[in-house]
């Protein structure tokens, strides 16, 4: 075996080098180049999937709120893979990111606006209740305090009308034999009633 000196063994491996790096180069970088496309391409592929199935299971209503929060929060996990695996570029997943959260965030605000109105419609239908037994509670008042001035009346007129009567009865002229019993013959003869 003979030795080289450092010079030759550099002078070599730039020969190396030149003659199968440039060639296996261009041909990796090819390769991984079409992987990557090939990877995100099935990324948008699956979260393009994803999206569709979320309207599609809204659409049919077979999803509820909270479901479709989950499902939002899944689509996040496994772009939070495709990050980490370097599958996507960082301002891919900034951008996927933030579009989750806005529909996380859509959906909830939906739940909300669904609860407020739930809760509107129930404090309005007890309000509506309340309301109906305050008025059936103010006719009875109503009713019964009518019914009291009705009784007041009456015993007015009452009063009014034994007034008259007294009157009537000491303006008439009064008759000697009044208040006394006559006395009748009985036509047997038997005496006198």
């Amino acid at each position: 075996m003979r030795y080289i000196t450092e010079e030759e063994y550099y002078e070599r491996l730039e020969a190396l080098r030149d003659k199968y790096y440039s060639v296996g180069m261009t041909e990796w970088q090819r390769y991984t180049l079409a992987l990557a496309q090939y990877d995100q391409s099935l990324y948008a592929d699956r979260r393009a999937h994803s999206e569709q199935w979320i309207r599609d299971q809204k659409h049919y209503g077979n999803l509820s709120s909270d479901e479709e929060i989950a499902a939002y929060e899944r689509v996040k996990k496994y772009t939070q893979e495709y990050y980490d695996d370097g599958i996507i570029s960082y301002e891919k997943y900034i951008t996927e990111i933030k579009d989750l959260n806005k529909d996380i965030y859509d959906t909830r605000k939906e739940l909300l606006e669904e609860a407020l109105t739930k809760e509107i419609a129930l404090e309005m239908e007890a309000l509506d209740v309340r309301k109906e037994i305050l008025s059936e509670e103010e006719q009875n008042i109503k009713d019964s305090y009518d019914s009291r001035v009705q009784a007041i009346e009456d015993y007015y007129d009452e009063i009014d009308l034994k007034e008259r009567q007294e009157e009537r009865a000491s303006e008439l002229p009064t008759y000697e034999g009044r208040g006394k019993v006559q006395e009748r013959s009985d036509p047997r003869g038997q005496g006198q009633t």
